[in-house]
């Protein structure tokens, strides 16, 4: 403790202090603010140990330790790439055809008005399922 407490501090009278002097005294508050500093950390890495010691206690007893429970407040995250716009592929370009088929039609079917309005390609994707039998 004592190397966290300066000598000049734990030796410290009050009665002693010239208040006229405004550079002493504003150097004695910064050394007092730097002492609680590092005392306000030491008292919070003793009651983190403390409390792994009792939960330490409490496991070897056959007891349940304290449960981890993450803060309300979260830590600052640095901000997130924005993710990218989804879009969707067509998939026709990456389906292998493995053969063609010209389907003829009769134009006795087809009614008097009707006109050739051009060719349309269809990909029609069947699943065959074959015995392999060695």
């Amino acid at each position: 403790m004592k190397d966290i407490i300066h000598e000049d501090v734990i030796t410290l009278d009050v009665d002693q202090i010239d208040f006229s002097d405004k550079e002493a005294v504003k150097g004695l508050i910064f050394q007092l603010f730097s002492t609680i500093e590092q005392l306000a950390e030491v008292i919070q890495d003793l009651r983190t140990e403390n409390q792994q010691l009792k939960d330490e206690i409490n496991r070897l007893k056959g007891e349940k330790g304290r449960p981890m429970i993450p803060s309300n407040h979260p830590e600052y995250e640095a901000p997130k790439e924005k993710p990218k716009k989804w879009h969707k592929d067509s998939k026709k370009p990456k389906i292998k055809i493995d053969r063609i088929e010209y389907i003829e039609l009769d134009k006795s079917v087809l009614p008097a008005d009707a006109k050739h309005n051009g060719y349309r390609r269809v990909v029609k994707q069947n699943i065959k399922f074959e015995t392999d039998n060695v």
